[in-house]
């Protein structure tokens, strides 16, 4: 009986270090492509509601940037950056009216640091 009560006391001590261990390991971000290559170009482009980064065939939403993007819109750039995970509600808008989604879901955007124009 004392035997069994240790099994199960262990168990249950196990349990939960792995159930606090799994809530408590943030997710980390996938990185698309490696924005901290200065040998990469990029195109900032936009829709109604977000702005993007595109480079080759991949877009990524862009969660921040030091200044305003739109001077930037459909010209190639260079960057430098690091993903995060976000969510909707918390990414740049190119508008004072956009139609953000207003989801909590996790998302995964890129966080400009720094970013110029290709000369």
């Amino acid at each position: 009986m004392k035997l069994l009560r240790t099994v199960l006391l262990s168990l249950a001590i196990i349990t939960i270090l792995l159930v606090t261990a799994f809530f408590l390991i943030e997710e980390k971000p996938h990185q698309y492509f490696d924005p901290k290559n200065p040998d990469n170009t990029y195109n900032i482009i936009t829709d109604n509601n977000y702005f993007w980064v595109k480079i080759n065939n991949t877009s990524v939403i862009i969660s921040s940037a030091p200044t305003d993007l739109r001077q930037f819109l459909n010209k190639k750039v260079k960057l430098n950056g690091k993903f995060i995970n976000t969510t909707f509600d918390k990414v740049l808008c190119p508008t004072n009216s956009c139609h953000r989604s207003s989801s909590r879901n996790r998302l995964q955007a890129l966080e400009i640091t720094d970013i110029s124009l290709v000369e």
